[in-house]
């Protein structure tokens, strides 16, 4: 917000009185009182909410950075009709149906469907429903101040002590049900109004802190009475969400068939000969899958000459992705190719968890990949070209990967017994560590020169949208996501994969992303957006739609793939204390101590988009602390990456410029 010329921003928290659960669930005038010393208002200069990284502090260290804090009083009401005639409900629900899917709908179903006795009635009837607005609707007054009493701000409290606000959830023109539920629209703040007045958004950091629902049942006359009036609102509530956004939960389109190449091949460019593959099986089968690590290496022109002075270049991908990400044709120009244009020997690993080998199913822990497959990769690139050192860029968990096996103790973890090493088709048994490879662990930190480090690292920081669905995945997770979950909806859906991929369609994206993924237009299919939505419910939003080409939305299949959800659950560990950890979420790996001895000292770039739905862009400054001290400045260097996301500074447009010539520069 602006006052006075100058941007601020304002937190409020709140704590309301616990009310009867029988009088929420009727259409009886629902209200909640606001009152105890939890309800706060709070004031921070823009700057300093940045620059300090107020929104990762906790609530006490939060209080310290605030110009101004007061107490807060007043009532919520809640879902309140807002008043309106039924022939003006039907218009807006009509038109918002019209620009959003009914025109799409009906020109997919060329030839027309001949309209059946009763549709348009029934037609009314949605619409009505849809057009319906429900309301919540805050009247707070801003009490005595306990901070900043004597500042301009208090004296424009002090003349105007109300905050009235409102959230209108209705289905309206690219309307999303919840950023309508998570977005507060401020009509009176300290005297500002109108549709230019601040937005307020639900803190997803804070609920993940608090690690307990903020609704819960407080006193009960009797468990089964609770749990039947708990399940009475509960119901009350779907039924709103539903009869109102029911055009929002839209089937998306089947994803045509294709043959997925998941795996890095063939570059078809003049003077690049195909690739050379290698396979390294790092330990015994597990279920009968095989465990390798692949390295595909696209031979630098040089190579085999003693003038290449630049060293071999290791491409490392992230989870639920593959080596794919580095050279598949749909992408405007694969890393592998630009850097093998410059010059280099190139080499693209397949880790055990990549998305293109059938390993990718099992439920690995991060350290199981990182302490075998990198060190294996890194040793066997400098055998076949009989150099010193490699140049790695590690991408998103690559390079958490790659922290992992850089800064673990090679002496420490236990190897397969030896019983197992040469039985085939038998499955180690509960308990049993994957093979670590102590002499190459030993070695890795001085086999590396120079490496960039992509979006993630040993300090990192999740997005706060992401923070939320780490939370609330350890909640629902057996509840939504089915144990087999993968990015294509299956050929063959049953009721329960239907009403996922419907659910899921609702996730809610910024206004451009909607706009561009439900154009008004009827005619483009986006047959990639249910894939996109099963993607984003993991990962918050995995690229910036804008950067994208039509022709890799099409192949998404081929950039990511298979995956085992207890995996991913790992990076609940990193949310919450902001560095890497073990599968127990120990910190095993980032001291001070260690990044001292191990880290390799001949330079490390951090880069970013400062877009990324999926990491947030102050993970840079985590970066930078954690770095103070342990090499000299110029041997580290951080990049913000404007207007892109996550996986785009790989496989978007403008990458090139934007990603790939900073990264030669620092290589070279």
């Amino acid at each position: 917000m602006v006052i006075d010329g100058e941007r601020y921003m304002a937190e409020l928290t709140l704590q309301y009185v616990p009310q009867s659960l029988d009088m929420l669930a009727t259409d009886m005038d629902r209200r909640l009182t606001v009152t105890g010393e939890l309800s706060t208002l709070r004031i921070y200069t823009e700057q300093a909410w940045k620059l300090q990284g107020i929104r990762f502090l906790d609530e006490g260290a939060r209080s310290g950075h605030a110009l101004l804090e007061g107490q807060v009083t007043g009532e919520l009401t809640l879902l309140q009709r807002e008043s309106s005639f039924a022939w003006w409900r039907q218009i807006r629900g009509i038109a918002a149906y019209v620009v959003n899917r009914g025109l799409r709908d009906y020109w997919s179903s060329i030839p027309p469907l001949v309209p059946r006795q009763g549709w348009a009635c029934r037609l009314l009837a949605l619409a009505s429903r849809a057009g319906e607005v429900r309301r919540f609707d805050y009247k707070l007054q801003v009490g005595q101040l306990t901070k900043g009493q004597s500042t301009s701000l208090a004296t424009l409290i002090a003349n105007n002590p109300q905050v009235v606000g409102e959230k209108r959830f209705t289905y309206s023109c690219h309307g999303n049900p919840w950023r309508q539920l998570t977005e507060l629209r401020l009509t009176n703040f300290l005297g500002a109004c109108g549709r230019q007045s601040p937005v307020l958004t639900l803190d997803g950091r804070f609920m993940a802190r608090q690690a307990i629902p903020l609704a819960r049942i407080v006193t009960q006359e009797n468990q089964v009475h609770a749990l039947a009036e708990a399940a009475s609102f509960g119901l009350y509530f779907l039924r709103l969400l539903v009869s109102t956004h029911v055009w929002s939960f839209r089937a998306p389109p089947p994803m045509p068939a294709r043959k997925r190449e998941l795996l890095p091949g063939v570059i078809k460019v003049k003077g690049l000969e195909p690739p050379e593959v290698i396979e390294i099986e790092l330990e015994p089968p597990r279920h009968g899958i095989p465990v390798l690590v692949r390295l595909t290496r696209y031979k630098g022109k040089n190579a085999d000459t003693d003038g290449d002075t630049k060293a071999p270049l290791l491409l490392i991908h992230g989870y639920s992705a593959s080596g794919s990400s580095f050279t598949h044709k749909s992408i405007p120009e694969p890393m592998a190719l630009y850097f093998w244009n410059k010059g280099r020997d190139v080499w693209v690993v397949d880790l055990r968890t990549s998305a293109g080998m059938p390993s990718a199913v099992l439920p690995w822990n991060f350290e199981d990949a990182a302490l075998a497959d990198i060190p294996v990769a890194v040793a066997r690139i400098l055998f076949v070209t009989q150099r010193k050192q490699v140049d790695v860029f590690a991408h998103c968990i690559g390079a958490v990967m790659l922290s992992m096996a850089l800064l673990v103790d090679p002496q420490t973890g236990s190897e397969v017994p030896a019983q197992w090493a040469h039985i085939d088709d038998v499955d180690p048994p509960d308990g049993v560590m994957p093979r670590r490879y102590r002499k190459e662990l030993a070695v890795l930190g001085e086999s590396i020169h120079k490496i960039v480090l992509s979006q993630k690292g040993p300090a990192l920081v999740y997005s706060d949208g992401n923070v939320l669905r780490g939370y609330l995945m350890r909640l629902l997770r057996g509840l939504i996501l089915p144990q087999n979950y993968q990015f294509r909806a299956p050929d063959q859906q049953s009721r329960a994969d239907q009403a996922l991929d419907r659910l899921l369609s609702s996730l809610p994206y910024p206004d451009d992303e909607l706009r561009q993924e439900n154009p008004t237009w009827p005619w483009p299919k986006n047959r990639w957006a249910g894939f996109r939505h099963r993607l984003d419910a993991l990962y918050s939003r995995a690229f910036r739609l804008k950067n994208m080409k039509c022709k890799t939305l099409a192949a998404l299949e081929d950039l990511f793939g298979p995956l085992n959800l207890d995996t991913v659950s790992q990076a609940v560990h990193f949310a919450r204390y902001n560095k890497i950890t073990n599968g127990a979420g120990r910190n095993c790996f980032v001291t001070v101590t260690r990044m001292k001895q191990r880290w390799p000292t001949g330079g490390t770039l951090s880069i970013h988009g400062e877009e990324n739905g999926l990491a947030d862009v102050a993970t840079l400054k985590e970066m930078e602390n954690l770095m103070a001290g342990v090499v000299p400045d110029r041997h580290f260097k951080t990049l913000s990456i404007p207007g892109f996301g996550h996986q785009d500074c790989l496989i978007g447009i403008g990458a090139r410029e934007k990603v790939f010539d900073p990264v030669e520069r620092f290589l070279s």
